[in-house]
């Protein structure tokens, strides 16, 4: 029954192919109120037959419980069984304020940071690993400690202006403080593994044409703003 249905929508979008109905998404907290949201916004008015509902949250929601059409997601998904789509890779750079720096000192090699107060993006609750690359691409994997934690990005950036630790953070959370000089870019000469930017929807053959429709309009969008996913 369920593939008969399959079957019949997709003939019935074959013939009506612009974006209609409802559309309900998850989105990051941050990362969707500044990329995410204008890339709707801008949809929804070249269609305007589309009716959306964002849902703000920073965990990974089950799309078929919770009554989700699309999911943006920073991170690379924990569920197999939802279709996936990489958007885009964003990197992250390691950060830290002048004045943490001139009070702890700054930090040569990875394994410094276990001698530092460092920012934990997530609750709090468990171990926290930071993954650098050598130059000879080997992963060099780092225990890090902290007072603080705090499971939104804008919230760790503002400790890291503060001066109470050392943060790992999304480079385009970080743009405007490492230009002016509020933080400053630490252990430049190693690499970190880039957060991808994901797009999920349900399981199941059958995809609506307005949820696809949506999906390629903020990947076309995340490309002129990130570049092309790699």
């Amino acid at each position: 029954m369920l593939a008969a249905f399959d079957e019949m929508m997709g003939e019935f979008e074959e013939r009506n192919p612009e974006p209609t109905g409802r559309i309900r998404l998850s989105v990051p907290v941050v990362f969707g109120r500044l990329f995410v949201v204008p890339a709707v916004v801008d949809f929804l008015k070249r269609h305007q037959q589309v009716q959306a509902e964002l849902i703000f949250n920073d965990r990974y929601v089950n799309l078929v419980d919770e009554g989700f059409d699309l999911a943006i997601r920073v991170g690379v998904p924990a569920d197999t069984s939802d279709r996936g789509r990489k958007l885009v890779d964003s990197g992250r750079v390691l950060v830290a304020s002048p004045a943490y720096l001139k009070s702890h000192g700054r930090p040569a090699i990875p394994k410094d940071l276990k001698e530092h107060e460092c920012l934990m993006h997530g609750d709090g609750n468990a171990a926290m690993v930071w993954h650098f690359g050598r130059p000879t691409g080997a992963d060099v994997p780092i225990p890090v400690r902290g007072r603080l934690a705090a499971n939104n990005s804008e919230a760790v950036l503002a400790m890291a202006r503060s001066g109470l630790g050392i943060a790992l953070l999304a480079d385009w959370l970080l743009e405007a403080d490492l230009k002016q000089g509020r933080l400053v870019a630490l252990l430049e000469t190693f690499t970190t593994p880039p957060a991808p930017i994901y797009a999920l929807s349900p399981p199941g053959r059958f995809s609506a044409v307005t949820v696809r429709a949506l999906t390629d309009h903020i990947a076309l969008t995340m490309a002129s703003r990130f570049g092309a996913t790699r």
